[in-house]
């Protein structure tokens, strides 16, 4: 049998299934049922999505090392302390927010870990939002 000849077998399948429900006076729901288990039942090996590959063990997907909010406000925070300052002890926050997304961070956990950040004292964030400043908090874990 050839692999065109595969949909035509599959459509015969079907017809055989509805042709007798379709002469059939409106069949109720039951009949419909039973007849659909009977034919599932009576073709399983053709159900391709109940077949389970089980050659290769499944891959899990490792989770993110910033899934933490105080771990990822402690990596901030250590990337703060590697960025130059400007101008009176500032830290621009768009040097922060890259450096973070290049460790690996996503947007989410970078504003988890600010905002975490902020929180336990570590750093101040201007209220225009363009730049953090260390507070004597965050600045005594690197002394």
């Amino acid at each position: 049998m050839t692999s065109s000849a595969a949909p035509e077998m599959e459509m015969s399948r079907i017809k055989q299934f509805t042709v007798p429900l379709a002469n059939s006076i409106a069949p109720d729901i039951n009949t419909v049922l039973r007849e659909l288990v009977r034919f599932s039942i009576k073709n399983l090996d053709t159900w391709k999505c109940l077949e389970i590959d089980d050659s290769e063990p499944m891959k899990f997907i490792e989770p993110s090392p910033f899934a933490d909010p105080k771990v990822a406000a402690r990596k901030l925070v250590e990337i703060a302390n590697g960025i130059e300052t400007v101008q009176d002890g500032r830290i621009y926050i768009e040097l922060l927010n890259g450096a973070f997304l290049r460790a690996k961070g996503t947007p989410d956990q970078y504003r988890d870990a600010l905002a975490r950040a902020i929180e336990l004292g570590w750093l101040w964030r201007h209220e225009s939002g363009t730049y953090v400043k260390f507070t004597p908090a965050g600045a005594e874990l690197f002394a």
